[in-house]
């Protein structure tokens, strides 16, 4: 029987002192946050890519640290099965999060949506040769609300790990 003992050693990546039980979760585990990233980065709403990968790894950076390869790899695939922009896209806002954590430290909602607005401005910047339109603008800020309410709705339905299993579901 799994404790919650061993499931908040197994989150903090101690795994290798496990063995039955603990393994397979672990590996149901990392197969259902690399399916969730996939998919994640792959979504697509109105013919428009949706930031749902940046918030989820920024919430399995914080709490699911022992699955963030899995989940980087995940969300790569999933980047790269909508083209090589959309790839760099989440590549550059996964670093900007990344970069934004070390220097300040915020919540996680506001730290993804400045990550959000500093890339796509850049980007859009580049694509435009200056300045983007207001119409840009205005997707820009709204693809960065949705991944703030995004990150918002993960941090309230994604458990930590040793909850996870331990808690009641209503």
């Amino acid at each position: 029987m799994v404790t919650i003992q061993d499931l908040r050693q197994l989150s903090k990546g101690h795994s290798e002192q496990f063995t039955g039980n603990e393994k397979k979760i672990t590996f149901l585990m990392q197969l259902t946050f690399l399916g969730v990233s996939f998919f994640l980065a792959r979504s697509v709403f109105f013919e428009a890519a949706v930031p749902f990968f940046v918030p989820f790894w920024a919430i399995v950076v914080s709490r699911y640290r022992h699955l963030k390869w899995t989940t980087l790899v995940g969300g790569t695939i999933g980047a790269l099965t909508l083209g090589f922009g959309q790839f760099v896209i989440i590549l550059l806002q996964l670093c900007a999060f990344q970069l934004l954590r070390k220097i300040i430290k915020l919540p996680l909602p506001v730290l993804v949506i400045l990550a959000t607005i500093v890339v796509q401005i850049c980007w859009q910047g580049v694509v435009y040769s200056g300045w983007p339109p207001l119409r840009i603008q205005f997707y820009v800020g709204c693809e960065a609300v949705l991944a703030m309410l995004m990150t918002i709705f993960f941090q309230l339905t994604l458990l930590p790990p040793h909850r996870f299993w331990t808690s009641e579901w209503t």
